[in-house]
């Protein structure tokens, strides 16, 4: 019987580039200067663990590929709902871009064949 909640164990692919993201995620407060204010800096940290430790996840499992999704989603979101509170443009544009690159990676790094897959000529 197939369970398709669990795909096994795939290669991290393009997930390598989800895990600098994340790294960035976790320094950009201090390199673009809102690390003064505390909702920016934690939403970061947090929001850059989660993300690193989701793209490690994912190679274990590629449905966890769907969490990284979301998490772009709340990268998004924040980046809206927070700004006026963190009153720094940087922090807007820093989670807008993030989490548009962390979609368009998490999807490009997605393949519709299982491992080992060969076309037949």
């Amino acid at each position: 019987m197939n369970n398709i909640w669990k795909t096994g164990p795939i290669a991290l692919g393009l997930g390598w580039v989800e895990v600098l993201f994340g790294g960035w995620l976790i320094i950009s407060p201090f390199v673009l200067g809102f690390a003064d204010e505390k909702v920016g800096l934690l939403n970061n940290l947090v929001s850059g663990i989660v993300l690193i430790l989701l793209a490690l996840a994912s190679s274990r499992n590629g449905l966890m590929r769907i969490f990284i999704i979301l998490e772009a989603g709340w990268l998004y979101g924040s980046a809206f709902g927070w700004a006026a509170r963190v009153g720094k443009e940087p922090y807007l544009w820093n989670g807008l871009i993030v989490a548009v690159l962390v979609i368009f990676f998490c999807v490009a790094s997605e393949t519709p064949y299982p491992v080992g897959y060969r076309a037949k000529e």
